[in-house]
């Protein structure tokens, strides 16, 4: 089997999805990865292709208020929620658009931290010798 090439200029950070993000019209999403050029979210709805907005990181994050636009958007199912509502669920590709030299340096320290607790995690559960 041919391996996929990876498509990505920069480094990707995956996340356990336990942390909220909020777009500019209130959706709350979960952030499953986080890269210097945009970031994939789990969320219910569907968000439209093309379409700008905003995304709001948490304060643990940075606080930061990220302008993105929205590149993919894929569904992978529909489940019943608390309201009787049946909802779809889907995950979205979003792309950065103009971030500001300090935005920049505050999401690229925080990629940078992800990724020092991911080592020291992966440190702790490797085998003494």
């Amino acid at each position: 089997m041919a391996e996929r090439q990876e498509r990505r200029k920069r480094v990707r950070v995956a996340l356990s999805g336990t942390q909220i993000v909020r777009t500019h019209e209130g959706l709350e999403a979960h952030l499953l990865d986080l890269s210097l050029q945009g970031a994939r979210i789990a969320h219910f709805g569907i968000l439209r292709p093309g379409a700008a907005c905003f995304v709001h990181l948490p304060a643990d994050m940075g606080a930061l208020m990220l302008p993105v636009r929205v590149l993919w958007c894929v569904i992978y199912g529909a489940e019943w929620r608390s309201d009787g509502e049946r909802h779809l669920r889907s995950h979205s590709g979003l792309g950065f658009t103009t971030l500001t030299a300090p935005q920049q340096t505050v999401l690229a320290g925080i990629l940078e931290q992800v990724r020092a607790e991911d080592r020291l995690l992966l440190e702790s559960y490797a085998p003494s010798a």
